[in-house]
């Protein structure tokens, strides 16, 4: 058979998409797809509930102003990650790779020598996932000084130091067992999961009057005192939707996934919809039991406020997934160096040690008591901003390759993310510029266009990648791995050495 009709029974994506790994050696190792329904759900759940929904009511109530704008501001948020998750199910099932939008970004701005997707991996890739890790781990600091002592007792520098702990032991735990991670990820969702039905129950406790001190629950359910200026808004909404981000964290992980176009929708649907129930009744806990200026006055720790009021102080946990997404890509300096696995153990140490230098220098950088909110800033911006514009490419391919095989098709795009922050706050950070963790997210982007010149054009970086070796292997290993199990019309036939597949017709 020719390898024309081999090339039929693929569907067209599959030209363009990165091929998988197809040797054994630490360079080119095949992921083993290990996440099922459980687990992927767990990953996409574990990923957002984190700090957002322990710290975030306070900055959102800061800024809107009043407990039911808070709770409205909580279901807007809820929306826009619907409509994000449901572009996100069409490109995953439509481009079923690891790498998110890096991926995503290459397919639909190929040229010139894909410029956005390597803007995306350095700004996002690399230093906003190194930066999401210190932000978790920063809150998890302030929440082991609360427990130490108490609510009057502060310490920036030893919250840093338990937060360079936390971070510390995670990263270990990536490098020494890909799958012990795995199933501590899944505990510590649960984890997570059982502490947010506690403090529900605590709620609900304070709702029927049997707690002590019980706040006026109609001034804290009211619309008094609503702040009116539009900035404002703009800031509050950008903590709710930090705090619902991780509905993509699937995404990145997609060569993992058991049957993944299947897979992927089930899990993305479920964690969004467990996460938002438990959000609005953790909200409505919060106003149940806490009075509207404690819960302000909270920062980073209105859950342990909340706990400290029926059972004494608290903290809450924060578990980042890392994931090193898409590799062989030839973008990177030195990037087979990072692309590497241990023979023995299985991970990228090398790319896990990268993410570790970049955490600690976001943790240690910023000024001391504002490192929360300038991370939020800083990773949030760009990654809405290249989540919009994959969403942007997601339609101009429905209209460049309307055959594409699209198991799922979104009827609706949500842009604003890309252009809220323009809009300045009345509440501005004390330690520096509203503007500055933006700008610098600019700057980085910039920054990145010198390297891409010097790696993908000077250097031929796509042209000396280990995907461009293993190409025509690597996509006819994706495709059996993803569609082959698709179609119930595609059966297999052995031609030499290679395997091809036929199209069979059904009248």
């Amino acid at each position: 058979m020719s390898s024309s009709n081999h090339d039929k029974a693929q569907p067209t994506q599959v030209d363009r998409l990165a091929p998988l790994a197809v040797g054994e050696s630490a360079l080119d190792q095949k992921l083993n797809r290990h996440l099922g329904y459980f687990s992927g759900t767990m990953m996409n759940v574990g990923q957002i509930i984190g700090t957002g929904i322990f710290s975030n009511p306070a900055l959102i109530l800061q800024n809107c102003g009043s407990g039911g704008m808070m709770l409205i501001l909580w279901i807007i948020g809820a929306i826009f990650a619907a409509c994000g998750v449901w572009s996100y199910l069409e490109l995953g099932t439509m481009l079923p790779r690891s790498g998110g939008e890096k991926e995503y970004l290459a397919y639909q701005f190929p040229n010139p020598k894909h410029l956005v997707s390597f803007v995306f991996l350095i700004t996002i890739g690399v230093f906003g996932r190194g930066s999401g890790i210190a932000q978790g781990a920063t809150v998890f600091g302030n929440n082991i000084i609360y427990a130490i002592g108490g609510p009057t007792y502060t310490s920036p520098w030893g919250a840093r130091g338990f937060a360079v702990f936390c971070v510390t032991f995670w990263i270990i735990l990536n490098i020494i067992s890909a799958k012990w991670a795995i199933k501590f990820n899944n505990f510590f969702t649960v984890l997570k999961i059982a502490l947010l039905i506690l403090l529900i129950g605590v709620g609900f406790a304070g709702l029927a009057g049997s707690l002590p001190d019980q706040p006026n629950l109609r001034e804290n359910f009211s619309f008094n005192n609503t702040n009116t200026n539009a900035g404002s808004y703009a800031n509050a909404i950008y903590y709710v939707i930090f705090a619902y981000g991780g509905w993509y964290n699937l995404n990145y992980v997609l060569d993992e996934l058991k049957d993944p176009i299947k897979n992927l929708p089930r899990c993305a649907v479920s964690a969004l919809s467990l996460t938002t129930l438990l959000y609005l009744l953790a909200n409505i806990a919060y106003l149940a039991v806490l009075p509207i200026s404690v819960i302000e006055s909270s920062n980073l720790t209105v859950a342990a406020n909340l706990f400290n009021k029926p059972s004494g102080a608290s903290s809450a946990r924060r578990f980042y997934q890392c994931s090193s997404g898409c590799r062989h890509s030839g973008y990177l300096p030195y990037d087979r160096f990072f692309a590497a696995t241990h023979s023995k153990l299985h991970t990228p140490i090398n790319s896990l040690a990268l993410l570790y230098v970049i955490s600690l220098i976001f943790m240690l950088a910023p000024p001391p008591g504002s490192v929360f909110q300038f991370i939020i800033a800083f990773a949030g911006y760009g990654s809405y901003f290249f989540a919009a514009l994959s969403v942007i490419g997601l339609l101009l391919l429905r209209r460049w390759e309307p055959h594409n095989n699209r198991p799922i098709r979104v009827p609706i795009a949500c842009f604003y993310t890309m252009v809220f922050v323009f809009i300045p706050p009345t509440k501005k950070p004390a330690d520096y510029p509203y503007y500055l963790p933006y700008l610098l997210s600019i700057v980085l982007g910039i920054l990145s266009i010198g390297l891409w010149y010097i790696k993908m054009i000077k250097n031929d970086g796509l042209g000396n990648s280990y995907n461009t070796e293993i190409r025509d292997a690597g996509r006819q290993e994706l495709y059996q791995d993803v569609f082959d199990g698709q179609h119930d019309n595609i059966k297999r036939a052995e031609n030499g050495t290679h395997v091809v597949f036929e199209h069979t017709n059904k009248s």
